[in-house]
């Protein structure tokens, strides 16, 4: 249990301190909106998404090069993910379709297998870690399970949000999956034995304030939750009784301006760090020793920018790969802890 000296948490200031600071001179002009950014597993290629198009870039020596364009269907491609250990790039976007990519034929730009299922916008995606399963939520409210075999296939939905579905994660374990909405929920749906089968079971779901724009687990046992333009992000623990329970509030920066739902949260293992979009604010919130929440400090961008703001951290947490409205650039930035 913690104790109220645990629980209290520092407020936002305006620090001189920075965690992500730009490479000088290390941008790339982008005019057209970008809702995603995603970057490989070895920080070796960078994917940026504008209307129908995902372009490729090599990323070496701090440097983006273009090297190929994929071409989708029809605007907008709003979300998608590398696969770690394989060279393969999955989208969703607003013609409702899962796009598979092959990157190793890169060069021809085609995509190898599209995936039918949701009638509405997908919001957003995960894979587990053996990469066979692919989760994607979306603004038809619901969460959709896609498997591979021999080839990919659509294995089990979930219609129990009420509303759009923006956010997704999965534990680390890849036998826990959250996700939150526009519903003012947060669903923990767990994998469970049924038989010969294993099927995703709605096993709790929390009522929040506040619809949901992103989560991410930190670990088995907790999660971080940030609401719509909200002043606090929320911690949850697992506790005796096998159900998440909020234990501590860390306050933020962004309450009350407008922010998009795109721009997944993220958790950096290796430096114990929360990278959280809330309005124009991209904060860092570090965890210690699994019991204090800490604001560290935030990337900042100007209200014109109202909420276009979209990127990702790479997964050693050494580079944060931003685009915002009002530069219309991608910013290299790198981490600093000073």
């Amino acid at each position: 249990m913690l104790t109220k000296k645990d629980q209290k948490q520092k407020q936002p200031q305006n620090k001189k301190q920075r965690y992500y600071d730009f490479v000088v001179n290390n941008t790339v002009k982008q005019t057209s909106i970008c809702f995603a950014i995603s970057i490989n597993h070895d920080s070796t290629k960078i994917a940026v998404g504008s209307y129908q198009s995902i372009k490729i870039f090599q990323f070496k020596q701090e440097q983006m090069k273009w090297i190929s364009t994929l071409i989708g269907s029809r605007p907008h491609l709003r979300v998608f993910n590398f696969m770690k250990n394989s060279s393969i790039l999955f989208s969703g976007g607003d013609d409702n379709q899962l796009t598979i990519w092959p990157l190793n034929g890169v060069n021809n730009g085609k995509y190898l297998k599209k995936l039918y299922g949701h009638n509405n916008t997908i919001n957003c995606l995960v894979t587990n870690n053996v990469e066979d399963i692919i989760i994607s939520g979306s603004d038809d409210k619901s969460i959709k399970f896609w498997k591979q075999k021999n080839y990919w296939i659509l294995n089990q939905t979930i219609i129990e949000h009420r509303d759009q579905v923006y956010g997704l994660s999965l534990n680390q374990s890849g036998n826990v999956l959250i996700s939150c909405g526009q519903d003012r929920q947060i669903l923990v749906i767990e994998l469970q034995q049924k038989g010969d089968q294993y099927q995703w079971i709605l096993r709790q779901t929390i009522k929040e304030q506040s619809c949901g724009y992103r989560l991410c687990f930190l670990n088995d046992t907790l999660f971080a939750f940030q609401s719509w333009a909200g002043k606090q992000m929320h911690i949850y623990q697992l506790n005796d009784e096998n159900m998440f329970m909020k234990i501590s509030s860390v306050t933020v920066k962004g309450k009350n301006e407008y922010c998009n739902n795109f721009f997944p949260q993220q958790y950096i293992q290796s430096k114990n760090l929360i990278v959280s979009k809330n309005g124009p604010y991209v904060n860092i919130i570090k965890m210690v020793n699994n019991r204090k929440f800490v604001y560290c400090s935030s990337v900042e961008f100007s209200p014109e920018c109202y909420g276009n703001i979209f990127g990702q951290v790479s997964s050693d947490g050494e580079y944060l790969i931003i685009w915002d409205q009002v530069s219309s650039q991608i910013q290299i930035r790198k981490y600093m802890n000073s």
